[in-house]
């Protein structure tokens, strides 16, 4: 039997990414439950959007390692190769990390929002950066 030590990084992350993919559909699941929950209360206060509300806390389960999974590609290739313009390249490098970003400090919100974080300045800098990497990570995916 080999050792941990005897496999590279790359075939790690290659097996926790085919984990991952497969909490990715609940994940589908219960983002298409919470965004139905948040059309059909229309914001509103109610059992509809206490639903919603629940589902969004639930689906932080699924997303635990995602700012890993998004930082995989900048792990595994961190240089620009092949044929493909160096810009577009780059433009997916930028995604990768905002994206990564995003989803770590969603994470620091979250424990905010539950109370774990109480510093009330703290919370709202991590919600800030978690827009903002949202934000630009989405304009790269559309460039």
């Amino acid at each position: 039997m080999a050792t941990c030590s005897a496999y590279s990084t790359k075939e790690h992350l290659q097996v926790l990414n085919g984990f991952l993919a497969k909490s990715d559909g609940k994940d589908k699941l219960t983002a298409l439950i919470q965004y139905a929950c948040l059309f059909i209360s229309a914001g509103e206060p109610g059992s509809i959007k206490k639903v919603q509300a629940s589902v969004t806390a639930a689906r932080k389960v699924f997303r635990v390692m995602r700012p890993l999974e998004s930082i995989t590609p900048l792990i595994n290739q961190p240089g620009f190769a092949g044929n493909s313009p160096k810009l577009l390249q780059a433009i997916n490098k930028l995604k990768a990390a905002f994206m990564a970003i995003y989803f770590g400090a969603d994470h620091f919100v979250w424990a905010h929002q539950i109370g774990l974080i109480t510093d009330k300045p703290t919370g709202e800098r991590f919600q800030k950066l978690s827009l903002w990497s949202w934000a630009l990570g989405s304009v790269c995916t559309i460039a």
